[in-house]
């Protein structure tokens, strides 16, 4: 009788246990009360830059900032390195899950800048171009680096474009200022980190 009770047991909560879900593990939630919403984001992304792209950007800032302590370096490499990366937006009452894609270029103050005014990825050859409407774009900066994010909303060809980006061998971004361009490889880390948000998202749907 205790080992039918049990199994019960198991099948009444086994619906809860599958729509909590393993994959919502790898996120962050944050709640915004006034808007109404909460936003997942994943646990990796502090930001998500490779060796080689934060090797490349520790020489540039030493360079243009010698007499930066190695906390204050730290602190600017992380806030203002350049990368791709999606969160979740969930509206509270209705429960509807919109997936954003974002991407970042930070540039350190020493060295010249400029607004985008697109950007390409750029996926195993394959070319996928985004215009950006500069009243839609996040623009910062202070004594150390200038960044500028844009945020998009995930039609289901965005997601379709990051499923792809997730498995490539090789995926570059090319953000087109209005003075030239500058390339981003995007890292494993980043990679990863938008596995997590896609399996997540699939998972709360």
């Amino acid at each position: 009788m205790k080992l039918i009770a049990f199994i019960l047991v198991i099948l009444s909560v086994g619906p809860f246990l599958a729509f909590a879900g393993p994959k919502l593990d790898n996120l962050d939630k944050s709640v915004d009360k006034i808007d109404g919403i909460e936003v997942y984001k994943d646990k990796s992304i502090k930001f998500l830059m490779g060796k080689e792209a934060y090797a490349k950007y520790e020489k540039e800032i030493n360079v243009s900032w010698p007499k930066m302590t190695s906390e204050q370096k730290s602190t600017a490499i992380d806030k203002y390195s350049t990368g791709i990366y999606m969160h979740l937006v969930k509206d509270i009452k209705s429960s509807k899950v919109i997936p954003k894609l974002l991407v970042r270029l930070g540039i350190s103050m020493g060295a010249s800048f400029d607004y985008m005014a697109k950007y390409k990825i750029v996926i195993d050859g394959e070319q996928f171009e985004f215009p950006v409407d500069d009243r839609k774009s996040v623009r910062e900066n202070d004594a150390y680096a200038f960044v500028e994010t844009v945020e998009k909303e995930c039609k289901e060809a965005d997601l379709k474009m990051i499923q792809k980006l997730v498995g490539s061998k090789e995926t570059i971004i090319r953000f087109y200022l209005q003075n030239g361009h500058m390339d981003h490889v995007v890292s494993a880390k980043e990679k990863s980190a938008l596995k997590n948000v896609i399996e997540a998202l699939q998972e709360m749907k």
